[in-house]
């Protein structure tokens, strides 16, 4: 029953669901690779596959999902990356590449409508995601950084530093 309870955590979720398909078509696809390449690339791309999964999961689970976001996408661009490149080794053929680079478009919208998501409705990830950092809303959450700068810069000599800092970043 307990089993049941977690599962149910993230069976229900499309990301999760598509990127199960996309490990299925990956693990009937590294099978056909050639000896040279079963083991070496054919591997890495099911560990991929695997692992993005598993950051589904653990990502579903956390309530800060902030950190997760940025694997993801990572995760998907080596996928991309890895597929192509046994397309151009004539180990994968084209309509198979098409469809399974289908499925991690459909994969990485959904990723993106999450962290989009996620950002929108958690404000104090807000502060620091990527749209709102791209919009200038960091900026905003340092307004009235300047008024107080000179108070801390003289008694706080190394908070200042700090300071300085966050705000060029």
């Amino acid at each position: 029953m307990h089993f049941d309870l977690i599962m149910s955590r993230y069976l229900h979720l499309p990301i999760f669901q598509k990127a199960y398909d996309l490990n299925l078509e990956i693990y009937k696809t590294t099978p056909n690779f050639p000896r040279e390449y079963k083991y070496t690339l054919g591997q890495n791309i099911k560990e991929i596959a695997s692992d993005f999964l598993d950051g589904i999961v653990a990502a579903n689970s956390e309530e800060d999902k902030s950190k997760y976001f940025p694997v993801m996408k990572t995760q998907i661009e080596q996928l991309r990356i890895k597929l192509r490149l046994g397309y151009d080794l004539k180990i994968i053929n084209s309509r198979r590449l098409e469809f399974l680079n289908r499925l991690i478009e459909e994969i990485s919208k959904q990723v993106s409508g999450w962290e989009k998501w996620f950002f929108e409705n958690f404000s104090e990830a807000r502060i620091f995601s990527p749209s709102a950092l791209a919009e200038g809303e960091k900026r905003a959450s340092f307004s009235n950084f300047n008024s107080s700068f000179s108070k801390f810069n003289s008694n706080f000599p190394a908070l200042t530093v700090f300071l300085l800092r966050l705000r060029q970043w």
